[in-house]
């Protein structure tokens, strides 16, 4: 399966985004552009996690396409995301071109992405602190 980060970066993304006077890359999405992160597949490989499924609803493989666009636990906020940047899904295909298109939906993504992330961040802190 493709990764969700190389369907992202292609030279359109590149022209438009170096020409784009909104929108900074935050922590977070850079977490989930590159997949380095509180994801099943990068803590299973670099940080003895004993498994790659979702410490949220047991999916495996966790990736960050899955984390971010997939996973039943961050349905509600992807839903309120939708209806307030006019859309019917946020998905891998239409991610970059709705950031793009305002400054407002840029902190919008990012905000929706920020949120998933230090939720997951929590989680994988309580595990590691001997949390079930």
């Amino acid at each position: 399966m493709e990764h969700f980060r190389e369907r992202q970066v292609d030279q359109s993304y590149h022209r438009r985004r170096i020409q784009m006077v909104h929108g900074e890359v935050s922590y977070h999405l850079a977490q989930v552009l590159t997949g380095h992160g509180c994801f099943g597949t990068y803590l299973h490989k670099y940080c003895n996690q004993a498994t790659d499924a979702c410490a949220q609803c047991g999916t495996t493989p966790d990736t960050p396409e899955h984390a971010v666009f997939q996973c039943d636990a961050w349905h509600k906020w992807r839903t309120e995301a939708c209806v307030y940047l006019e859309v019917d899904n946020i998905t891998p295909e239409n991610t970059t071109a709705i950031m793009l298109s305002s400054t407002n939906s840029w902190e919008r993504v990012n905000s929706l992405f920020t949120r998933i992330m230090m939720c997951r961040e929590r989680e994988e802190r309580r595990v590691q602190r001997g949390g079930v």
